[in-house]
């Protein structure tokens, strides 16, 4: 538990801005067990990169909860944006979101965010091949959409697995994306199960068999790799790229579930007893908290009501990304982050455990 919690140098700040109400313009069934829910765009305005995810707020059951859903949309085309829920077996939001939400409802949201992005130009000419599993398809689908309209000289490539056939998000604007743009769109579908013929290779996906549709689709040194889905599936389509010879540093990733152990269960063996003292720089203010070794900043900081930014507390989404300015902090399966955010400094405080005395860090 932590404790001892002092605020000083607060500062006169704005309103909160990460946080608005989005009305829900309509709940789209887009695959079995899963919807769109596409909101009404705000008079304010709502920006988002292609790639990025909000976190919705809602109460269910009695208590606050938040998760992280990536927006499906693209800013250069679609008016209204969307994300995209599919139902997990005992999730709280996923089954309220599918069972309850209708169009008319306001919806608490934080603000988009998220580095599982990319730029883009007219002048661009490029490949960029998507590796999808299951819902993983959800930011994959904003950032190839992204690059074909954008960049009219570069191709994209999705190789997409699924359970079965019903299970395919987007199926149908998967089908008119390839009628529009014929070449510069190709599309592998990968089923588990395949009764009608639908997918070009079944059975489940192996390192062997990512490698060798990726070099059916003339990639080269220069192509760029976006791989998001359940860590199974990212693991070895990683390792198939990788196989093939793909660079690291070409590949980027974001995934859509955590491991079996939480990273709240992992506690370096080497962690010291005792507690640290951890400053933390947001939004203006700084505030000071007592936190045990051994227990994850973030816990800390909610425990004293210290209004954080975070969403997924499992090390994936990057809503509580924070730059270590002094002292040390362990973050076991920070997978959220690349190796250069890490070797640059950052650290997610949802996994994030003082290692040291004191420990500065600024949120953002």
């Amino acid at each position: 538990m932590a404790f001892g919690l002092f605020k000083k140098k607060k500062k006169e700040v704005a309103a909160d801005t990460r946080f608005q109400t989005l009305k829900i313009k309509e709940v789209i069934e887009v695959a079995k067990e899963a919807v769109n829910v596409v909101f009404e765009k705000p008079e304010a305005g709502f920006q988002y990169k292609p790639g990025q995810f909000i976190t919705i707020i809602k109460e269910v059951g009695g208590k606050k909860i938040r998760r992280a859903y990536s927006l499906c949309t693209t800013p250069f085309e679609d008016e209204y944006p969307a994300v995209t829920v599919k139902r997990v077996p005992g999730g709280l939001m996923s089954n309220h979101i599918n069972d309850h939400f209708k169009a008319g409802d306001p919806v608490e949201i934080m603000e988009p965010m998220g580095m599982f992005t990319t730029e883009y130009s007219a002048s661009t000419s490029r490949k960029v091949v998507f590796l999808g599993g299951g819902s993983g398809i959800t930011p994959l689908y904003s950032l190839m959409r992204s690059v074909l309209i954008k960049e009219p000289s570069s191709s994209v490539a999705l190789i997409y697995g699924n359970r079965s056939e019903e299970y395919v998000v987007f199926k149908d604007q998967l089908n008119a994306l390839k009628a529009q743009y014929g070449h510069r769109f190709e599309l592998v579908h990968i089923l588990e199960e395949d009764a009608n013929g639908f997918a070009q290779y079944t059975g489940r996906p192996t390192a062997s068999m990512i490698g060798e549709i990726t070099k059916g689709l003339g990639t080269n040194d220069n192509t760029e790799f976006f791989i998001c889905g359940p860590a199974p599936m990212m693991e070895i389509a990683n390792e198939g790229l990788l196989e093939i010879g793909i660079r690291e540093e070409k590949i980027r990733k974001e995934s859509f579930e955590a491991g079996k152990t939480s990273p709240a269960d992992i506690i370096a063996p080497e962690a010291p007893a005792g507690s640290s003292e951890v400053t933390i720089l947001l939004d203006g203010e700084e505030h000071v908290v007592n936190v045990n070794k051994g227990e994850a900043i973030l816990d800390a900081a909610l425990d004293q009501n210290i209004d954080m930014p975070y969403s997924c507390q499992s090390g994936l989404c990057t809503a509580c990304r924070a730059m270590c300015l002094e002292g040390k902090i362990d973050q076991e399966n920070a997978e959220g982050l690349s190796e250069s955010e890490t070797a640059e400094g950052y650290v997610l405080l949802c996994i994030g455990k003082p290692m040291s005395d004191t420990v500065k860090v600024e949120v953002g």
